[in-house]
């Protein structure tokens, strides 16, 4: 029976099957790099003009069924996960599975380094090694939604965009700052050198603040979307388009469609322009030395690295087909250390729901706020059996209210909701 077929199993028993797909999916990863890394010696042995028309003719198709190859397992095991995990409010934490996806998550790292060394180390023109390259590496099935401290507060800011809540201008400077009573940290508004290109006219106060009113609950849901792709892959090319219907934009309409890509452009100069800056009040240490890590934070969460638009000149210029992301130097650096970048649930799941409407955009900021509020209360849950078939759930010492927590939604009435996280594997 195929794995998405499989009908709603214990949670142990799913948890079970959960490490089996990974165990045979890190098996698969390793033996497409051994195919990956024969196929590129094979052609670093050829001449110049054999290796150039063998990258031509034969390689790249290769290379698309060697990624097809690592996909097609990742859909059914999110499928899995959906339909095995849906009924429960917290995935139970198992060290096997964390090790597993953590293993898989470097050997993806290296199985793309290796796809792409044997184009880039070719002797083919810049040019003829650039139109190899696909249009966007594309969306996984899912992504972790994260929740450590830094998203958390420029989520927050980004969601208080459209009514100026808790922003203030920073005087003698075109800049805007976003803090919260009590919060270590602060959210700076200060335009990149892409957003005052995108401009094409002097910076002003005026302009931050027309950014901020677009942004609201989709530059949240956004933000999300490209860190999280960011943390899983390291630098990647993506189309606006794609992230598009990351964040549940569906339309069809011609200049709709021109009208939100052009607002998810802007939304991602928007989100490289606003550096987190502050230090936590906890205090980590490192597992192998256990000296204790200064956790400053200076940078942005993304750096838009670059943009490359469409050929077709029938298409608009103003905005870019693809966009080339890269994460920020702080959050660079603890890449794969969740116990620093913590996570929780699928933020793609929440992507899936149409956002057209009110009632979608306010369901999507209502699921990242519920995420991210069982993130941070994971330490005082504890697991209950309730119900007739009794299916297990979750429950908190100290229950929780909307009252007191970031509005992650824009639009009247506001919503009160929690903040920001995908199911652990």
């Amino acid at each position: 029976m195929a794995e998405d077929e499989k009908d709603a199993l214990p949670i142990d028993k799913a948890m079970d099957h959960l490490a089996e797909m990974l165990r045979a999916q890190l098996d698969h990863t390793h033996e497409v790099i051994d195919t990956a890394t024969r196929r590129r010696a094979e052609i670093g042995r050829l001449s110049a003009e054999q290796r150039s028309e063998e990258l031509v003719t034969t390689w790249n198709e290769e290379r698309q069924e060697l990624i097809r190859s690592i996909n097609d397992p990742w859909e059914r095991i999110g499928v899995f996960m959906g339909k095995q995990f849906a009924r429960h409010e917290r995935q139970p934490e198992r060290a096997d599975i964390h090790a597993l996806s953590e293993e898989i998550y470097q050997l993806g790292a290296e199985l793309s380094s290796v796809l792409w060394s044997i184009i880039d180390e070719s002797p083919l023109s810049p040019t003829d090694r650039q139109s190899m390259r696909p249009r966007g590496d594309g969306l996984p099935p899912s992504l972790p939604q994260q929740t450590f401290q830094e998203m958390r507060n420029l989520g927050i800011a980004l969601s208080d965009g459209p009514s100026r809540r808790r922003w203030q201008d920073v005087d003698g400077e075109v800049a805007m700052v976003h803090s919260i009573p009590g919060q270590p940290m602060h959210v700076r508004l200060s335009p990149s050198s892409m957003l005052l290109a995108w401009w094409s006219g002097p910076p002003t106060h005026e302009r931050l603040r027309a950014e901020l009113k677009e942004a609201g609950a989709p530059a949240v849901l956004l933000a999300h979307v490209a860190v999280a792709l960011l943390l899983e892959r390291g630098k990647v090319t993506v189309s606006l388009a794609e992230l598009r219907h990351a964040i549940g934009w569906t339309r069809r309409e011609s200049d709709i469609v021109h009208d939100q890509l052009q607002r998810v452009w802007r939304m991602l100069l928007l989100v490289g322009s606003m550096p987190v800056i502050g230090k936590r009040n906890e205090t980590y240490r490192d597992k192998r030395t256990r000296k204790t890590m200064n956790l400053v934070s200076e940078d942005p969460l993304l750096v838009v690295r670059g943009l490359r638009r469409d050929d077709d000149p029938g298409e608009a210029t103003d905005i870019p087909h693809d966009v080339a992301l890269d994460a920020g130097a702080w959050i660079d650096q603890y890449r794969g250390n969740r116990a620093i970048l913590t996570d929780f649930g699928d933020v793609l799941q929440l992507a899936r729901i149409p956002a057209g409407k009110p009632s979608g955009a306010w369901a999507q900021s209502v699921g990242l706020a519920l995420n991210q509020r069982w993130r941070e209360r994971s330490a005082s849950a504890t697991v209950a059996t309730v119900g007739e078939d009794s299916h297990q759930t979750i429950r908190f010492r100290q229950p929780f209210t909307r009252d007191g927590v970031p509005t992650f939604s824009e639009g009247k009435p506001p919503l009160r909701i929690v903040a920001t996280a995908p199911l652990r594997a």
